[in-house]
């Protein structure tokens, strides 16, 4: 059978993130009787060990976790760290290179073409690699893991990552309860990520074996109250089965159940972030949602009931975002007892969005619109930002002298 090396390219996270999706891969790998070595960029790059790994290996695999920081403030990116990466890969040997992860999943074709790699998998890998290594020769070159069944994490191996060595350097391990996301936000990267509920018995059995290395962890879910039934019901688990975690969690704006809201205060919850953006009923329509003012409001409410932390956050810079409006938003979440209200300036124009086909074409005509990397980006793997104007960005900027406002990288 051949060797695949699997290697977590991610090395610029902060905090530290095991890559406990490469595990599944290579669970799924192993059971087909396929070899397998993961190498993690995080602790190591010494080109002699990758050297020495690839000439080793007949396939090399790599995942490719975000494009960049996602900061209008700290424009770092990482596409181009994966192209030489890849180039150094070929150097050492003729050999075929995968790539997956949520950063190659935002632009699968535009990213092949920009790393030279061979082949790609979107979304889902662990069943979708072992039919692309099937069909190498004669498949598609990138490959949709979301059409295939969830994996069985019944078979998930647990003695592929030194999860203690991670754990030294301060993680927190991710968990999830569903995979994909079930919005249709017409700015966000995840509007066509395939939604699927996990079998409740394997997250509390995924909770039970990270559990022996550490009580910090942080859910994962795109939006852990979309399903507020399901959620409760682990939570619940957590509680009755003697879990004493420590997790923080992602909400989208919406009303909130009692049983959901006590389950979060009993089983363990530190951090609630939710992600806002806009208080207008009209708005948050035309983003794709559906929440009302009124309803963020109650949300509030019951968060506070049972003295929870919370930080609502706000992505500003949309064509309709004004200065008076957003500082009476962040009022409201004020009175509301937020702990700080978090303030993204800038929209990252994503590929493939709606937001982005929307706007994208001014950019010709109204450069001042935007920030970043504004030529010769058509594909925008580069961080592009929508910011509105110049005067809107200083107001921005300027509101942490007011209010409990935090800019992220200001």
């Amino acid at each position: 059978m051949k060797n695949i090396l699997l290697i977590n390219n991610n090395k610029n996270m902060n905090p530290v993130v095991p890559p406990i999706g490469l595990e599944f891969i290579a669970s799924a790998l192993l059971e087909e009787g396929y070899h397998v070595e993961l190498y993690d960029l995080l602790f190591s790059l010494d080109p002699k060990e990758l050297w020495e790994k690839v000439l080793q290996s007949d396939i090399v695999c790599i995942t490719f976790r975000n494009l960049d920081t996602g900061s209008l403030f700290e424009r770092g990116y990482y596409i181009d760290d994966l192209r030489r990466l890849v180039a150094m890969v070929k150097k050492y040997k003729d050999i075929k290179v995968i790539l997956g992860g949520q950063g190659f999943s935002v632009a699968p074709e535009e990213i092949l073409e920009y790393t030279k790699a061979d082949y790609g998998i979107v979304g889902r890998g662990e069943l979708a690699i072992v039919d692309l290594l099937k069909k190498m020769d004669s498949g598609p070159r990138i490959y949709n893991g979301n059409g295939y069944p969830i994996y069985r994490w019944d078979t998930h191996r647990r003695d592929i990552i030194d999860y203690a060595a991670y754990v030294r350097y301060g993680a927190s391990m991710g968990v999830v309860t569903n995979t994909g996301c079930p919005e249709n936000c017409s700015y966000c990267v995840e509007h066509d990520q395939a939604y699927a509920e996990i079998e409740l018995d394997n997250v509390i059995n995924e909770v039970a074996q990270l559990y022996k290395y550490t009580d910090s962890f942080i859910m994962c879910d795109s939006e852990f109250n979309h399903d507020q039934e399901q959620s409760s019901r682990f939570m619940e688990r957590l509680i009755s089965e003697g879990y004493k975690i420590r997790y923080c969690v992602y909400l989208k704006p919406g009303r909130l159940e009692e049983r959901f809201v006590k389950s979060l205060k009993q089983s363990g919850c530190e951090g609630i972030s939710i992600g806002i953006d806009t208080m207008d009923d009209s708005i948050q329509k035309d983003l794709g949602r559906n929440a009302t003012k009124n309803d963020i409001a109650q949300m509030f409410e019951m968060l506070k009931a049972y003295d929870l932390s919370f930080v609502p956050s706000f992505v500003c810079g949309f064509p309709w975002n004004d200065i008076d409006k957003l500082k009476s938003e962040i009022e409201f979440c004020e009175q509301a007892k937020a702990d700080y209200i978090s303030v993204n300036m800038g929209v990252r124009v994503y590929p493939h969005t709606r937001f982005t086909e929307k706007i994208f074409p001014e950019l010709k005509e109204h450069r001042e619109r935007f920030r970043g990397v504004l030529d010769n980006n058509e594909s925008l793997l580069k961080p592009l930002y929508y910011i509105k104007d110049e005067d809107f960005l200083g107001q921005v900027c300027d509101l942490p002298k007011s209010h409990n406002v935090k800019v992220i990288g200001l």
